[in-house]
């Protein structure tokens, strides 16, 4: 035997004997199956009879199923089958949504048109006495204008005669959104002896306490900060929304983090600066109920360390996702 009738042989072993392949098609890829299976046998004879097996489209929605397509692979003169079906889009994006966003309302009065992601789709496929013969779920995102899809279980229940599409499930996104505040309000602290300094707001600042904490360890000194906010969390968010400026609904989204930035500042025992001001970022969560806390910094403590400054840099909203069942 050759090596080229060795390779040829080896390469049919991978294809039909392994457990691996499932008696799929190794060379072809994907979810072709052997004529040789029960399956195989079922999509052999759509594929042979030019069977026309059409889906159709939920009613209301601006969408189009062409018939189901099975395509024939061969490999050393065995023969695969997989099928597909392939939808299109018989209206722009708008009308679509728009469609959509009807049918969501029937369930969601609280949700827009202008943040619906994705749908899906539940397709179920009939033999000739209305028996179930093939089911899956699709997902198609907004922006879509067609695809195809795999019905990779077609065929192991039986033959199909027809198929249709029904509107399962809605997804409705709003991203997670940082704002930047532009307006600064520093929190100050002038560091002493003590082991935990009270910063100062400047007036119209944020109803929040910050302190610094000191706390010697054999590695030096470690600083730390706590914070606790005056009030509600829910007024707190709603002076966040004031300073950034942006028309934000805080009914319709989470907050999430809220990040500072901390300045160290340096000076020797004549009251002189030493070398430019250090800093880092320290992030606080508002995703819980929780209203005080404290963070470990990163800079350690210092005999020349003589004041600390906060500013608000950035706040976020949590991304919101809504999932809505249809059927």
């Amino acid at each position: 035997m050759n090596i080229r009738r060795i390779v040829r042989y080896a390469s049919l072993l991978l294809c039909l004997g392994t457990a691996g392949c499932g008696g799929g098609c190794c060379g072809c890829g994907g979810p072709y199956v052997s004529e040789k299976t029960e399956q195989g046998h079922v999509l052999k004879m759509i594929h042979d009879e030019k069977r026309q097996i059409p889906t159709t489209a939920p009613a209301g929605l601006p969408l189009e199923f062409e018939n189901i397509y099975v395509d024939e692979q061969v490999r050393d003169k065995e023969k695969f089958y997989a099928a597909f079906v392939t939808w299109k889009r018989t209206a722009d994006e708008k009308t679509l949504i728009t469609a959509l966003g009807q049918k969501l309302r029937d369930k969601r009065q609280d949700l827009d048109d202008e943040h619906l992601d994705q749908f899906t789709l539940f397709l179920k496929y009939t033999d000739v006495t209305g028996k179930e013969a093939y089911a899956h779920t699709v997902t198609i995102r907004r922006n879509e204008s067609s695809s195809k899809f795999t019905l990779a279980e077609l065929g192991k229940k039986g033959l199909p005669t027809a198929g249709t599409a029904e509107l399962d499930s809605i997804t409705w996104r709003l991203p997670a959104l940082t704002i930047p505040i532009e307006k600064k309000q520093p929190f100050t602290a002038r560091v002493g002896d003590k082991a935990s300094t009270p910063f100062e707001s400047s007036a119209g600042g944020l109803p929040i306490k910050f302190e610094l904490v000191k706390t010697e360890t054999k590695d030096g000194t470690q600083l730390s900060l706590t914070w606790e906010i005056e009030g509600s969390q829910e007024d707190f968010v709603k002076r966040l929304v004031g300073l950034s400026g942006e028309k934000v609904d805080p009914q319709k989204r989470s907050p999430g983090d809220l990040v500072w930035k901390v300045y160290y500042y340096y000076r020797d025992k004549q009251d002189q600066p030493v070398g430019g001001a250090q800093s880092e970022e320290v992030q606080i969560s508002l995703e819980s109920v929780s209203t005080k806390g404290k963070l470990p910094l990163q800079q350690k403590g210092s005999t020349l360390l003589a004041s600390v400054e906060l500013n608000i840099v950035t706040f976020t909203w949590k991304e919101r996702v809504e999932y809505t069942k249809m059927r």
